[in-house]
């Protein structure tokens, strides 16, 4: 099974491409996440309101495919050919301050520079909750990249990702599905239910 950190990195992740692909913009990208729980790499396709995740870790790899269309979050471990379904509104028993209606974020532009080649645009990120900071942090967005995220780092430095080898373009819809073979099961965790169903 995914670890909690692992989860939690990929709700991070879903917070940066939301706006992104509700805008249509269509792309994959190679992305590096350190954080106190270890350096993480995966490969993120973006495509209209589905995101997909391919993460290795522990040796092992987990594939993350979020359907905005059916407001699903499937976790598929390819070792076992298994996955697990979880509806999107769960991330708001996970993290209550980033979907609560008083959690707001307010970005800053504070200067300019070049992040792996791209020329980018440099914000100061400030996340709050009834006026009071919940995190805070930099983000660098390139313009030569209609705004794609190219850099995130938190004030503390205690979480920095990095998006490198961006392609613009659509992605084969046939990623955004569940492979023939794998069979959902059933896991433990609050707001979910049903019985594991073979597919």
């Amino acid at each position: 099974m995914i670890k909690r950190p692992l989860f939690l990195l990929i709700i991070i992740f879903s917070l940066f491409t939301a706006v992104e692909a509700a805008a249509g913009i269509n792309y994959s990208a190679d992305l590096t996440t350190v954080s106190r729980a270890g350096t993480f790499t995966s490969k993120i396709y973006v495509r209209d309101d589905v995101q997909r995740m391919d993460m290795n870790s522990d040796g092992g790899k987990a594939i993350t495919i979020l359907r905005g269309d059916k407001k699903v979050v499937w976790m598929l471990m390819p070792q076992s050919k298994l996955y697990v379904e979880m509806p999107i509104d769960l991330k708001r028993e996970l993290l209550p301050p980033f979907t609560s209606p008083d959690f707001k974020v307010e970005k800053k532009p504070i200067g300019s520079g070049t992040v792996d080649g791209h020329p980018a645009r440099e914000y100061h990120v400030d996340i709050t909750r009834k006026g009071k900071r919940e995190s805070s942090g930099f983000i660098w967005e390139a313009t030569d990249l209609n705004g794609l995220p190219v850099k995130f780092e938190t004030e503390d430095k205690s979480i920095t990702m990095t998006w490198k080898n961006i392609k613009i373009g659509g992605a084969a819809s046939a990623l955004f599905d569940i492979p023939p073979g794998y069979k959902k099961i059933e896991v433990s965790v609050p707001g979910m239910a049903g019985k594991g169903a073979g597919r």
